[in-house]
């Protein structure tokens, strides 16, 4: 009977049957499996900020989404660090309950080139990866640096996929429609230098504060 208006961004929802909060993958298996052995529906959520509860709230099993691991999953040369000399393309795994502007930062902080777009974007990259989230002044989209991710299934097993898996379109993706949940991320970026990457991630974000509302 945990209420949702916790949950949430706009602060509204009723009581959710069950809630759980995962921060590992075998977390979230465990959490599927038991809502199956309760006979439950599930809903993965992550960080609340595009979804509206109704004050009925949720019969079935909530779960949310607390897993926040971020590293660096390789380089495409022979060289073992990002800042040596000669690395172009590296590879950063992402949990999926990591929020999407930690992500931006980690990525920036390491001078890689491709997620500036995104900075002071709300939400989690698993919700970015279900919305396909997207800077349209830019014309950027989140899925158009997914190099593959694992996702796992109502039936709890867990496949790699590769991001054509994913269908990505404007507001969408196949997630929408499988019921799969995204559990982890590589995005595939470029190496750059710390001024030129802040520089064009604090102006994709002094755009949207001028042009969006505040709040």
């Amino acid at each position: 009977h945990e209420p949702l208006s916790n949950h949430t961004n706009f602060r509204v929802g009723g009581p959710a049957d069950y809630f759980v909060e995962v921060k590992t993958e075998e977390e979230l298996v465990e959490a599927i499996n038991e809502a199956k052995k309760l006979s439950a529906p599930y809903f993965v959520l992550g960080g609340g900020t595009n979804i509206l509860v109704g004050d009925k709230g949720y019969r079935g099993m909530v779960i949310k989404n607390k897993m926040d691991q971020i590293k660096i999953a390789g380089f495409r040369s022979s060289l073992q660090k990002a800042s040596d000399v000669g690395v172009k393309d590296v590879f950063v795994r992402s949990d999926s309950g990591v929020l999407l502007n930690r992500l931006v930062r980690y990525t920036l902080e390491q001078e890689l080139s491709g997620l500036g777009n995104f900075l002071g974007q709300p939400g989690t990259v698993g919700g970015a990866m279900y919305i396909n989230a997207h800077n349209m002044n830019q014309n950027d989209f989140f899925g158009d640096h997914v190099g593959e991710a694992v996702i796992l299934g109502p039936d709890g097993a867990l496949e790699t996929v590769p991001q054509q898996y994913f269908k990505f379109g404007y507001d969408e993706s196949i997630l929408q429609k499988n019921g799969k949940t995204v559990v982890s991320v590589v995005v595939k970026l470029t190496k750059g230098t710390k001024d030129a990457v802040w520089e064009k991630a604090n102006a994709a974000q002094n755009h949207r504060h001028t042009t969006q509302p505040k709040g």
